[in-house]
């Protein structure tokens, strides 16, 4: 009787360990790209700190390592920062064309002292002084202001 006993003990015991889930083994290692991806997206954003962040991102879902969280903020950050980057451009990014045109119309109608007298286009609405060989192009209806370096 103690062996009919322990038989459905021993195959309930079984049957438990056949349904239990094995525990997936986590490392506890951060992914060398996500902490990459997430410092240069802090430090300077752009398009390499999105590569590095996505690909931390898929390694730390193959191999169940940790920086998920530093991968996504890299991802989120770098995003944010081309978009911002996208839109600087649209706004200002024919204001310096036209300024690297004026370089070469104002750098050669210089005295020899580096001066030249302040003058307004009010075709392009900009103003321009230069000091010391160095000009300045200040456009007020943007707020922007870019300086020429004719040295």
């Amino acid at each position: 009787m103690d062996n009919q006993n322990q038989m459905p003990e021993n195959m309930n015991n079984q049957q438990a360990m056949n349904n239990q889930q094995v525990p997936v083994p986590t490392s506890n290692r951060t992914n060398g790209f996500a902490i990459a991806g997430f410092v240069l997206a802090l430090l300077c954003g752009g398009i390499i700190s999105l590569i590095f962040s996505i690909i931390g991102l898929v390694q730390i879902n193959k191999r169940n390592e940790g920086g998920k969280g530093l991968a996504i903020a890299g991802i989120v950050i770098s995003i944010i920062k081309i978009i911002f980057a996208i839109i600087y451009l649209i706004l200002f990014g024919g204001l310096i064309i036209k300024a690297v045109e004026y370089q070469e119309k104002l750098c050669p109608m210089l005295d020899e002292n580096g001066y030249y007298q302040e003058v307004i286009d009010e075709e392009d609405n900009v103003s321009i002084n230069c000091e010391d060989f160095t000009c300045t192009l200040t456009y007020p209806e943007r707020n922007f202001e870019y300086t020429i370096d004719c040295k």
